[in-house]
């Protein structure tokens, strides 16, 4: 059981990342929230199991990636480019910060 903790920014204004994604009344996911802090839970029955960043969005059912914004992704203060592919780590610090594309050229 470990917690990685994602921020999602858009256009410089924080996002909240739902309670309870990946929980419903007959299921948790080995990927899921319990509240809206950003704090992402990872409980798996299968402890060698690893668990990437995209794993986590596809519960949540939104994609990383987002029509008309670009994405940057900042892990732990460092600048990646593995967004869905990141291995989620415990004490992670997970940054993503989305800004509106210039379309007015």
């Amino acid at each position: 059981h470990f917690h990685p903790h994602l921020t999602i920014t858009v256009d410089g204004l924080e996002e909240t990342i739902p309670a309870n994604i990946g929980i419903t009344r007959d299921c948790m996911a080995a990927v899921h929230t319990h509240d809206a802090i950003g704090t992402i839970h990872i409980e798996s029955a299968f402890g060698d199991k690893q668990f990437y960043l995209k794993d986590f969005f596809t519960v949540y059912g939104q994609p990383i990636e987002r029509d008309g914004y670009s994405v940057s992704m900042k892990v732990d203060g460092k600048e990646l480019s593995e967004r869905g592919d990141l291995l989620l780590k415990d004490k992670q610090e997970i940054l993503l910060e989305y800004k509106k594309l210039d379309t007015s050229f």
